[in-house]
């Protein structure tokens, strides 16, 4: 399905505070496994330094943060959305699309690994991956 390729996802994490950020994080897809790495487990920034907002600097996640997480997104009724250099931020201010690249529901934490989505990418985005044209996602 995939060939070994290194992606960054848009991700979400939860934190204390019922509220969801983002962080970009990259992850190795491959095709032994319908499963990607959407956050490490333990302590981690973006490369770009983020975050910014949260004391320390650095998100963290444990298994009680991901079943939080797990949970949450449990309650949804659509699918996660993964997209283009994050434009669905800002897409309504800006007025432009902000087409999906992708799509997730399932999720499951492996410790001391992380927190693991089952992506189904579109076509289009299947394409980029496959001739190299996204690299990150």
């Amino acid at each position: 399905m995939f060939s070994k390729s290194q992606i960054s996802i848009a991700v979400l994490s939860a934190t204390s505070q019922p509220s969801v950020g983002l962080a970009v994080l990259s992850a190795e897809l491959s095709t032994d496994s319908e499963w990607a790495q959407l956050l490490p487990d333990g302590e981690f920034s973006a490369i770009d330094g983020r975050p910014f907002d949260v004391p320390g600097g650095k998100w963290r996640l444990n298994e009680a943060v991901a079943q939080r997480l797990i949970a949450h997104a449990a309650l949804r009724k659509n699918d996660f959305v993964i997209d283009y250099e994050h434009q669905t931020l800002s897409a309504a201010e800006k007025g432009i699309q902000a087409p999906a690249s992708g799509w997730f529901r399932e999720m499951e934490y492996r410790p001391g690994q992380g927190l693991f989505i089952k992506p189904k990418w579109t076509s289009k985005a299947q394409s980029y991956i496959d001739g190299g044209e996204y690299r990150y996602l």
